[in-house]
């Protein structure tokens, strides 16, 4: 069984992973802008570096 503590310390870092999977180009105020990362390229890195199964 999973303690709780370790399902508190899951969540943040699930969190930033969907946060850096699950984006999109963003326009915001004065005509800032925020380009999407290349899912495939983060992905790979993020497989590289052992931080996701696969």
């Amino acid at each position: 069984m999973i303690s709780s503590v370790a399902i508190g310390l899951w969540r943040p870092k699930a969190a930033v992973l969907n946060a850096l999977i699950a984006n999109s180009d963003m326009i915001g105020r004065d005509g800032n802008r925020s380009p999407a990362l290349p899912h495939a390229k983060v992905v790979a890195a993020l497989k590289a570096r052992g931080a996701v199964a696969g």
